[in-house]
């Protein structure tokens, strides 16, 4: 499941290469900040294609569940691309932002998250239709939308946990984040050559480096755990709250999150190779990003 900062993350970089995408002609005489864009471009490529590896494990799914659920994240991204399109050429960028225009933004997400989001982004393009009309995004079309999210949340079969997800390809996928990020850094760096040129293109491509804000729907709890030693992350431990059946694991920084949680007092586990290292009362917080760190004893 990609975790709200990834989530941020690759609705950048997808904000970035539709503007790299879009005006390619402005910029290429500029040797420098032609190559960049190309090896901002794949390393993006690289990036997408491990996260769809690392996310490929539905086992938990109905087949008639998964099939659902790719149309409606095919469609929902595809309607939502659409009006982020046009919100652009309008200047409503605070619109465009709030939109998820990416398959993956739907598909590594629980059934609730995924339908509540395609709702919203639904919600947000019926409430601007005016602006998005005629021809980009119709009343139709949206009703059209609507029906795909009522059966995708008609059709039985999800697992409240569905991702048996590989530890090697899970950490292929977090790595593969660092070259697209340097590759950001160089092109923010490149593009004041257009600062005096092009300032309109300047502007939006500084517009495109902005990490958005991403909005929380429900309740999410975070967990950096910290060796007592020398305060350094302890990953793979598998931590959990006792009214809840779901689980979140520390990746090699030690942070792990689960989602989709009820607020209220609770009590958080944590376990390490079959030994439980960690177990105290936790407060979560409704409708909130909720973090905590906790100090692993004896490591």
């Amino acid at each position: 499941m990609m975790t709200n900062r990834e989530q941020a993350l690759t609705t950048m970089f997808m904000a970035l290469k539709s503007e790299l995408e879009l005006e390619s002609g402005v910029f290429q005489e500029n040797e420098d900040f032609n190559d960049e864009s190309k090896v901002f471009l794949t390393a993006l490529e690289y990036n997408l294609k491990c996260g769809t590896e690392a996310h490929a494990s539905n086992s938990g799914y109905s087949t008639d569940k998964q099939t659902a659920k790719e149309n409606l994240c095919e469609s929902a991204a595809n309607l939502s691309g659409k009006a982020y399109y046009k919100f652009r050429k309008l200047g409503k960028m605070n619109l465009a932002e709030q939109l998820h225009t990416e398959p993956t933004e739907y598909l590594y997400v629980s059934d609730s998250e995924c339908a509540n989001m395609a709702q919203t982004s639904l919600d947000l393009m019926k409430a601007n239709l005016v602006d998005l009309g005629p021809k980009t995004v119709t009343a139709d079309m949206l009703n059209e939308l609507q029906k795909e999210i009522e059966h995708y949340k008609s059709v039985q079969g999800m697992s409240a946990t569905v991702h048996g997800v590989s530890p090697a390809l899970t950490k292929k996928y977090k790595d593969s984040f660092g070259p697209v990020l340097v590759s950001v850094e160089n092109l923010k760096y490149l593009v004041r050559d257009f600062k005096g040129t092009n300032l309109a293109f300047y502007d939006r491509v500084m517009a495109s480096t902005i990490v958005p804000t991403i909005n929380i729907h429900h309740t999410t709890l975070s967990i950096n755990a910290l060796a007592k030693s020398n305060g350094a992350g302890v990953p793979k431990i598998v931590f959990s709250l006792a009214t809840a059946k779901k689980s979140g694991t520390t990746d090699e920084n030690g942070m792990a999150e689960i989602e989709l949680i009820k607020a209220g007092m609770d009590t958080l586990t944590g376990v390490l190779e079959g030994k439980t290292v960690y177990s105290g009362p936790i407060h979560i917080k409704r409708g909130s990003a909720n973090h905590t760190e906790v100090v692993i004893e004896g490591m």
